[in-house]
């Protein structure tokens, strides 16, 4: 199943994403610097991402390949667009969102596969806020 974002998908401040591992629907709402930049960006045709040709991206593949090869780009090649979903995932849970709060922008229906890409930003985490509460207790 290959999913196109579309312009359309994109409603008060929040975009509609199939995500194409489980086919959950999720609503999520723009991150203010993904929202500045797609309000730069011209409507070519009805999808947000297009191909070298102004035309929706034929594949997954193809929209893959032309992610790492940006990601190599912008000089963050050792990410890959497969992990950018774990990524986001743990970021979420480094700025202090619950595995609930995470799964609903990831997408992910099963939390045990979210913790196995979060364990270690919830370690961390758990170990500061451990501390904290060691450091009132005196």
């Amino acid at each position: 199943m290959f999913i196109r974002m579309r312009w359309d998908d994109i409603r008060n401040d929040e975009i509609m994403v199939v995500q194409e591992k489980t086919g959950t629907k999720v609503w999520i709402p723009l991150h203010r610097d993904l929202k500045a930049l797609l309000d730069q960006t011209p409507h070519v045709g009805g999808f947000i991402l297009n191909s070298s040709w102004g035309k929706p991206f034929s594949s997954s593949q193809s929209l893959y390949e032309k992610i790492k090869t940006t990601l190599k780009r912008i000089g963050e090649g050792s990410y890959v667009p497969h992990g950018l979903r774990a990524t986001a995932a743990v970021r979420l849970i480094e700025a202090g969102c619950s595995e609930d709060q995470a799964a609903s922008i990831t997408g992910h229906r099963d939390l045990n596969v979210l913790c196995s890409y979060v364990r270690g930003a919830n370690q961390a985490k758990l170990a500061r806020q451990a501390i904290r509460k060691q450091e009132v207790a005196g």
